[in-house]
């Protein structure tokens, strides 16, 4: 029973965590993803139109 407390009280622990953590860490955060998104995005174009060339 005690096991099961300290479990679920680290899972509260870690939301608080989560829910506090600094806004200027998530804009950067996103940043980052959007531009790795954007890369993403001119691979897939660059492949689909060697693609299309081969066909």
């Amino acid at each position: 029973m005690n096991a099961l407390s300290s479990i679920e009280a680290e899972k509260i622990y870690r939301k608080r965590i989560d829910s506090e953590t600094p806004r200027i860490m998530n804009k950067e955060q996103k940043k980052l993803s959007e531009e790795r998104i954007k890369k993403a995005n001119e691979y897939a174009k660059k492949m689909r139109e060697k693609q299309k060339v081969s066909c």
